[in-house]
């Protein structure tokens, strides 16, 4: 689910009683990580967990929760022995009511108008939602609350470049945790309806956009000239602070530019850090949606590596075991 916040404030204003259901922690090999969701409702599913049977038994015990009345409860899964389940790790759900008008919900949708990162703590037997700014937890079970942190999306990709693989990678990225900054002189190649995670920048200045990044930003630099590619690389690789740049073009390509920028006094070391060719090893298509597939896979790989995974965390004071 692209926005679970969205989709729970929809739900909120036309009145539709829910059961939303996250995951909170997990051992071994699940099918969804720390903070996936489920919105149940008496008729309808929004988001996943995971599917398979861990997802249907949740919806079942979520609706016999809303027909019940019953309050946010935490249950445990041990996906082999108990769902029959072959990736056989342990999963525990938060089963959380959302039902009438929810003091927190508005909160949250201003941190979030405002690209803040917040803080939501839920105790899992009992006690009221609790939504406060982000400081330095990371999500998972501490002594019986729920410690979720919404970051704002944590990928800034600044691509450069409105041709045809730019518009592909665009559109593989559309429901990914990815804003991008579109950079291009070319307003004409821009194309229209994109999602507001897209800021277009039309420049004769692309070079100044190097700069005007985020520290933690992602690159990718595919202009229609070789001249400007180049300029941006040199930009790029002057940054020590970024997570990803990927140039677009063949290894002579490459060793071409490595030449030039190294007599324009850039260190050798620095080339390490540039990706080019990019893309996945193992597809070779050069169709422009072939290449972005490729090419957004390499990005993810990149993120999902950064990522800090959740520590296993005992739950001392709610009688859980095993996590």
């Amino acid at each position: 689910m692209d926005n679970w916040l969205q989709k729970l404030s929809e739900l909120n204003r036309e009145g539709i009683p829910c059961i939303m259901v996250t995951v909170v922690s997990i051992i071994g090999s699940t099918p969804r990580e720390v903070g996936a969701k489920i919105m149940v409702t008496a008729d309808d599913l929004f988001g996943t967990i995971g599917g398979g049977n861990l997802e249907f038994q949740a919806c079942k015990i979520a609706r016999e929760q809303l027909e019940n009345s019953t309050p946010q409860q935490l249950k445990r899964f041990p996906l082999g022995a108990g769902l029959g389940q072959c990736c056989g790790g342990l999963v525990n759900l938060l089963f959380e009511p959302v039902i009438g008008a929810c003091e927190w919900v508005p909160v949250a949708l201003d941190y979030e108008s405002l690209n803040r990162e917040w803080v939501r703590e839920v105790p899992v037997h009992k006690g009221a939602v609790r939504v406060r700014v982000f400081d330095k937890d990371e999500s998972g079970l501490v002594d019986g609350i729920f410690i979720e942190v919404n970051r704002s999306d944590d990928i800034e990709l600044t691509l450069f470049g409105a041709g045809h693989v730019g518009r592909a990678i665009v559109k593989a990225m559309a429901n990914l945790p990815v804003r991008i900054r579109w950079v291009d002189s070319r307003e004409d190649e821009f194309p229209a309806d994109l999602s507001d995670k897209v800021e277009l920048i039309c420049t004769d200045s692309p070079e100044a956009e190097v700069g005007a990044a985020q520290p933690g930003a992602y690159f990718l630099v595919m202009t229609h000239e070789h001249g400007l590619d180049q300029s941006l690389c040199e930009a790029i690789l002057k940054r020590d602070d970024f997570s990803y740049f990927g140039l677009i073009g063949s290894i002579s390509k490459r060793r071409m530019f490595e030449t030039r920028m190294q007599r324009r006094g850039i260190d050798v070391e620095k080339f390490d850090r540039m990706t080019c060719p990019i893309g996945i090893s193992g597809i070779n298509n050069k169709q422009p949606a072939m290449i972005a597939i490729s090419v957004v896979a390499q990005i993810m790989q990149r993120y999902d590596q950064q990522l800090i995974k959740p520590e296993k965390i005992n739950l001392s004071s709610t009688g859980e075991r095993g996590l």
